[in-house]
C-alpha cells in the first residue's frame, strides 16, 4: 500500500507540474454506461479529465493491451478497471509492467506486494471472516454454498472449511440460464440455509427462480455475498416471510452525506436516469472513492516543499 500510493504522489506530482486537470484513466465495457458516466462525474468534481477506453467485448486481449498503452501514452495518472476477471489480470500485469497506478473496483483473487494495485473492492480475507461470524451467529446446523459456474469462490473458500460434526456444508453450481433445476434438488434434499456468492448481474435470477420453485418460505434461510442485493426491489419477496442478509458498503442512514446526495444527482443529470443513493451499484460508487484517492494525492503533492 505504501509502494502504491508513494507512486501515485509521482505521478501526480509530474502531471499537476504540467497541466491543470491531469487525466484518469477508464477501461469499460461498452454496455456499462453507468460506470463510465460516473467517472465523468467524479472527475469533473475533483477538477480532472477522464479519458475513457470501451472496450467492445469480453476478453479482447490485443484490444485491451491497446488501451492500456494508449492511456500510457496519454499521460493518465492512473487506470481505473471496470472489466474484472482475466481483462482485469491483463491490465495488472501491463500496468505493473509500465509502473502505471492500477484502481481495481471489484473482487480481485489476485493480491502481491509489488504490484501496482489498489484494489477499492473488500478483501477476501474480510469477507470470510464476517461470513463466518454471520454464520456462527445464526447457528445454523448445516448450509449450502450456491455459486455461479466460473465465478471464483476465494471469498468463501474459508466457509467450505467450517464443515464439522455439528455443522454440514454443501456446496452447489448454478450454470447455464435455468437455475431452477438446481434449486429444485436443494429443495428434494432438505435444505433451507444458503449462502449464495454470485455476480451482482445474476442477483434477480437467483431471486425469480427460488422463488418460482418455492424457496422463498418462511423456513429459508439466505447470506447473499454481492454487496448489491439491497440496490434491487425486494418488495415482491417481502411477504412469503424469507430471511435474507446482506452487505451494503455505504452508510444510507447519514443524512449528512453529502457526497453521496450530490454524485447521485449529478449522475442523474449525466444519464437521464433517476436513481436513488440506495439503487447505485457498488461499482459505480467506487469509481468515486477512487478518483477521490486520486484528489487526495494530488492535494498532497501540493502542499509539499519544494
Amino acid at each position: 500500500m505504501h509502494v502504491l500510493i508513494s507512486l501515485l504522489l509521482v505521478w501526480v506530482s509530474q502531471c499537476v507540474s504540467a497541466q491543470e486537470g491531469p487525466p484518469i484513466g477508464g477501461i469499460f465495457y461498452k454496455d456499462s454506461e453507468d460506470m463510465k458516466a460516473a467517472l465523468e462525474v467524479s472527475a469533473k468534481s475533483f477538477n480532472f479529465t477522464a479519458s475513457i477506453k470501451e472496450v467492445s467485448t469480453r476478453g479482447e486481449v490485443l484490444e485491451i493491451s491497446k488501451y492500456v498503452c494508449q492511456l500510457a501514452e496519454e499521460g493518465v495518472i492512473g487506470i481505473i478497471d471496470g472489466t474484472g476477471g482475466r481483462s482485469s489480470e491483463i491490465i495488472q500485469g501491463l500496468c505493473d509492467a509500465l509502473e502505471l497506478p492500477h484502481i481495481s473496483i471489484e473482487h480481485n483473487d489476485l493480491y502481491s506486494d509489488d504490484w501496482f494495485v489498489l484494489n477499492m473492492y473488500p478483501s477476501p480475507t474480510a469477507y470470510n471472516m464476517v461470513l463466518q461470524k454471520l454464520i456462527l451467529h445464526k447457528e445454523w446446523k448445516n448450509f449450502t454454498l450456491l455459486y455461479t459456474k466460473g465465478h471464483s469462490l476465494i471469498r468463501v473458500s474459508e466457509l467450505l472449511q467450517m464443515g464439522n460434526d455439528t455443522l454440514v456444508v454443501s456446496l452447489r453450481e448454478l450454470s447455464g440460464s435455468d437455475y431452477r433445476d438446481v434449486l429444485i434438488d436443494a429443495k428434494h434434499n432438505g435444505y433451507r440455509n444458503f449462502v449464495v456468492d454470485t455476480p451482482s448481474r445474476y442477483l434477480e435470477q437467483v431471486l425469480l427462480h427460488a422463488q418460482q420453485v418455492g424457496m422463498m418460505a418462511e423456513e429459508h434461510s439466505y447470506i447473499f455475498v454481492s454487496p448489491d442485493l439491497f440496490t434491487l426491489d425486494m418488495s415482491r419477496y417481502k411477504y412469503g416471510g424469507v430471511n435474507m442478509t446482506g452487505f451494503r458498503l455505504v452508510e444510507l442512514q447519514d443524512k449528512d452525506n453529502e457526497k453521496l446526495w450530490n454524485f447521485t444527482s449529478t449522475l442523474n443529470i449525466e444519464t437521464g436516469k433517476i436513481f436513488k443513493p440506495e439503487q447505485l451499484k457498488t461499482q459505480v460508487l467506487l469509481i468515486h472513492d477512487a478518483v477521490e484517492v486520486f484528489a487526495a494525492a494530488s492535494k498532497k503533492v501540493k502542499v509539499q516543499p519544494e
